[in-house]
């Protein structure tokens, strides 16, 4: 958004003209402070005292008693009844703009605004518009934090367009800083930019120098480019809306352009908001303004936020293999939150060693076969393996945590900070000196695997993570294992007992249930024939496994397999707009 200055209409009051000792009327509306409370406002003119405009070319000051510190932004929502196309202007009033008494000067200078133009009321003969406009930043006044800058006192909106144009003003809010101010300064952005169409209207968000949006534009999926500084990251509005996303082979896409390089995101059924963080682009060699190419029409906004490096990054799983690890915060692995499914952790490693001492003894208790349920010593488990990838719920988190506690057992440093992690993100949760289910569940890869197979272990473990957390998918995956001939059952079953690498413990339904899900959905439904009679039948005779389930499924060319599999395919795309073989909405281009 550019720069965009203006010098506002100032209609005074008759008795601001003869100006006493008395000071401007307390206007109906209120600054409210999304912390909590309140804040008084004063009247500067007529329009101010009632928070209405009537006709174009007007305007309404407001002024506080004090100075407005502390705040990120001023956020005015208002409703346009009547006139269109009108322009919804915000500007900050500043201590230099009011006398000694406290009253709007007689020749306010031109400002920076942020205006929003284009708004048409609907049929219902009414629109709904929020502007926010951030205050400034000292760090980057003209002459740096020293420098002298009026103090932010208040705010003037001005409406301009038919001379029937009438606005209301809804409510006005002081935003308070956000517990990560520390990185404003350093990201450049004081707060939320951009735009987006909600449910409450056109919401706009402004830097503190102003700037404009035509809303009317934007409507028509004529979106500019954005740019993404350090420290912050795109958040993009996807809504299919009663337009068809299309089929699992031709899925709908909105596809971006920066610095050359492409890149989309498939759209699902439901609303989702696509995050794409600086770090991402600079660590993939595209760290210029963001241009969609395509998809324009499920685009509902493009808002830029100050990114909190102190949280966990929310991302799709996709990108999370396609993740710089220059961008890590630390480098032995990295924690993501799936964007999606936020209660589901992905923990990313540089190596398997890393990833054996978060998940290996956890491995051992949860899901080996005669090993399951006893903590187990580094010594007891050397030269023995996990697995390349893992998946654990809740339940067998806790229960993990409970059993070193209540032993003393001596975990490693890695362990207490993963009990540490999971605690704060309310995965697990302490009560006492216990430690109790929370909601969520965590999985992991490593960056030691090859790429193809970084995609197929995230694949394998992401619906492992979305069974884990969506009862609605375990009682479908249950109903789809139920209808499979025994056979299918046996032979999966027996795979997972002769493969000693694998060596679960068949009597957990729970896990038998979910590998069998996710055995189906790692790969896509054409591929499922051809890997269960080729890759798993080769693995299954080599272990000795039982001849009579190999030729089954040798004659039956995994038939069933292939069935359930696409069953459970559907299911996903209708629910999530996922399929198998994907659990990622991200893709190159």
């Amino acid at each position: 958004m550019k720069r965009h200055r203006h010098s506002f209409p100032v209609l005074l009051f008759s008795s601001v003209l003869v100006f006493a000792a008395c000071a401007p009327a307390r206007s109906n509306v209120r600054l409210s402070v999304s912390s909590g409370g309140s804040i008084s406002l004063r009247a500067l003119d007529a329009a101010a005292k009632k928070g209405v405009l009537e006709g174009a070319g007007r305007a309404a000051w407001f002024a506080s008693d004090t100075p407005l510190e502390g705040f990120s932004s001023i956020e005015i929502q208002c409703k346009i009844e009547a006139g269109g196309p009108v322009a919804v202007s915000v500007g900050l009033v500043r201590a230099d703009d009011l006398s000694g008494f406290g009253a709007l000067s007689g020749n306010p200078a031109a400002r920076d605004v942020s205006t929003v133009t284009g708004i048409v009321p609907g049929s219902d003969g009414a629109a709904f518009c929020t502007v926010r406009m951030a205050l400034p930043v000292p760090e980057q006044y003209p002459g740096g934090a020293d420098s002298p800058f009026p103090a932010v006192r208040g705010f003037v909106v001005s409406l301009s367009g038919a001379d029937d144009a009438r606005l209301s003003l809804l409510s006005a809010v002081a935003v308070s800083v956000p517990s990560s101010v520390s990185g404003l300064s350093r990201t450049g952005l004081a707060d939320e930019t951009g735009w987006e169409w909600n449910s409450g209207g056109f919401w706009a968000g402004f830097p503190a120098s102003g700037g404009l949006l035509d809303a009317s534009r934007l409507a028509t999926g004529d979106i500019p480019p954005v740019s993404v500084p350090e420290g912050s990251v795109l958040k993009v509005a996807i809504d299919a809306r009663t337009l068809p996303i299309g089929t699992q082979a031709r899925q709908q896409r909105v596809s971006f352009s920066a610095d050359g390089k492409r890149f989309a995101f498939r759209v699902p059924p439901s609303p989702y908001e696509a995050r794409i963080p600086h770090e991402f682009l600079a660590g993939t060699g595209a760290a210029g303004p963001v241009s969609v190419l395509s998809g324009a029409q499920f685009v509902c906004g493009m808002r830029v936020s100050p990114e909190d490096r102190n949280l966990l990054v929310r991302a799709d799983p996709h990108m999370i293999v396609e993740w710089p690890q220059s961008a890590w915060r630390r480098s032995d692995y990295e924690v993501f939150s799936w964007d999606r499914f936020p209660t589901v952790l992905i923990f990313d490693t540089a190596d398997y060693a890393v990833q054996d001492r978060l998940f290996k003894r956890l491995a051992f208790f949860v899901e080996k076969q005669g090993y399951r349920g006893k903590l187990w010593t580094d010594a007891d488990l050397a030269g023995l393996h996990a697995f390349n990838a893992h998946d654990y719920r809740a339940e067998s988190l806790a229960e993990f945590f409970a059993r070193a506690r209540a032993e003393k057992f001596p975990l490693n440093r890695d362990e207490l900070e993963l009990e540490a992690l999971l605690v704060a993100e309310g995965v697990i949760r302490l009560e006492g000196d216990t430690v109790v289910p929370g909601a969520g569940a965590v999985i992991s890869l490593s960056r030691e695997s090859a790429r193809y197979l970084r995609y197929l272990f995230m694949t394998h473990e992401a619906w492992h993570g979305i069974y884990f957390i969506t009862p609605f998918f375990r009682d479908k995956v249950q109903s789809v294992r139920s209808s499979l001939d025994v056979r299918g059952i046996a032979f999966l079953e027996s795979y997972f007992t002769v493969i000693e690498t694998l060596g679960y413990d068949t009597l957990d339904t729970y896990l038998m249930e979910n590998e069998f899900m996710a055995y189906l959905m790692q790969q896509s439904v054409a591929n499922v024939g051809s890997y269960f009679t080729g890759q798993l039948l080769d693995r299954f005779r080599r272990a000795k496994g039982d001849p009579e389930l190999a030729a089954w499924l040798q004659e039956s060319r995994g038939a069933d397999f292939v069935r359930a599999a696409g069953e459970l395919n559907d299911f996903a795309f209708e629910n999530w707009g996922l399929a198998a073989g994907r659990t990622g909405l991200f893709t190159f281009e």
